[in-house]
């Protein structure tokens, strides 16, 4: 029994808040503990929710598939700050809020990192 409880309670958890819409991206709006993330989310622009070929290049971007395996592109679709340059993202001086810029488009993800190149371990003759 204590074994169900315990299934609940990261269920429940599950649900709270937005997750990031980056495939193999597991942040989201709130904590395991409930609190507000200090993360920053940006729901998807609604002039690339308008253009096909931007919604298009956003999906291939994130790795996902518009309207397969439960995935949608919508406007309460969020996308976390990390997955952008510094460069994207506006940040008001007076009210510290965050924006993305106009053209900005994710760019940073877990599988574009650079791979470091192994060293050969055979001598050469």
């Amino acid at each position: 029994m204590a074994s169900r409880h315990s299934s609940n309670k990261s269920k429940a958890w599950e649900g709270r808040g937005a997750m990031c819409c980056v495939y193999n991206c597991s942040n989201r709006t709130y904590t395991k503990e409930n609190e507000l993330s200090q993360h920053h989310f940006f729901c998807i622009s609604s002039h690339v929710l308008k253009s096909q070929p931007l919604r298009n290049r956003w999906c291939s971007l994130i790795k996902r598939q518009d309207g397969r395996d439960g995935f949608n592109l919508k406007s309460t679709t969020v996308i976390y700050d990390k997955h952008f340059t510094a460069h994207d993202i506006n940040i008001s001086l007076v009210s510290k809020k965050w924006s993305l810029k106009e053209m900005s488009e994710p760019s940073i993800f877990p599988w574009k990192q650079e791979k470091t190149e192994r060293k050969s371990t055979k001598a050469e003759t």
